[in-house]
């Protein structure tokens, strides 16, 4: 199976360490041109590691997914550097621990705000390039805790069910993006 990228533009939310610093690695690998994306500076850092490691063509954006004005900013940077958007990995996510009667409302609403509609409004913005270029794909990656959950993470395991019911496996989430082409991938580690 080919893994050729390149031409390819991927937006990368989370994209400074961990599952997301590995999915940046491997397109920048295969040849794409990358938008990687993160509220921690040091997306920076791993970006210029990359473009070093790979050559690749990378913009490097600070940005809270949570601000719609700021994901709105990040994907017009994007098309208006790359002139395309082919894939948009929907990769941020936070979690605590905390138990259920103890947990504080502010860690409750920051992570639905980051894990479900911060995935909501990269996937809308994503979507309207997408739609215009009648082609795209987006994938989001998700947790097995959005479907089981655990004792100590009721707040996460909500914030991913929002994801997966939002956008199931069938893509019928997507309902727009559909019709052109794309492809809707809700990816569970």
């Amino acid at each position: 199976m080919s893994r050729e990228q390149r031409g390819k533009t991927v937006v990368i939310t989370g994209a400074c360490r961990g599952i997301g610093a590995g999915i940046a690695a491997r397109f920048a690998r295969d040849g794409a041109r990358l938008v990687m994306v993160s509220n921690a500076d040091r997306v920076f850092a791993t970006a210029d590691q990359l473009q070093q490691q790979y050559g690749s063509e990378i913009l490097a954006l600070q940005v809270d997914i949570t601000n719609e004005a700021a994901v709105q900013q990040l994907y017009q940077q994007a098309f208006e550097r790359f002139g395309q958007i082919d894939v948009s990995i929907q990769n941020a996510g936070v979690i605590t621990i905390d138990r259920f009667d103890t947990m504080p409302k502010s860690d409750f609403e920051r992570i639905l705000a980051v894990n479900t509609t911060g995935v909501w409004l990269c996937c809308r913005e994503a979507a309207k390039y997408m739609v215009q270029q009648r082609s795209g794909s987006l994938i989001n990656t998700s947790s097995g805790q959005g479907r089981q959950g655990f004792i100590y993470t009721p707040h996460y395991a909500a914030s991913k069910m929002g994801g997966d019911r939002h956008y199931p496996e069938s893509g019928a989430g997507a309902g727009a993006v559909e019709h052109y082409g794309q492809r809707f991938l809700p990816w569970h580690h």
